[in-house]
């Protein structure tokens, strides 16, 4: 998204709850870059759950292999 307008070319009071020099490019306000913050970080934490998950379910897998390799070693 992209910030409507230059912060230079508001008022004063247009300004308000905005950062200098488009530091908010994209967002109107502080709270509107919060709760995409939020967002972006909810979804992350739900990625990484989902990736430990998987990592285990890999980490199972390969013990259960090497069992299985080394039953067949010893037949």
């Amino acid at each position: 998204e992209e910030a409507k307008g230059d912060p230079e070319t508001h008022t004063a009071e247009e300004n308000e709850g905005k950062l200098q020099s488009g530091v908010l490019k994209g967002f109107e306000s502080i709270d509107e870059a919060l709760s995409w913050l939020r967002r972006e970080l909810t979804d992350m934490r739900l990625q990484d759950q989902q990736l430990a998950r998987q990592l285990i379910r890999l980490r199972n897998d390969i013990n259960l292999l090497k069992i299985e390799q080394m039953c067949h070693e010893h037949r």
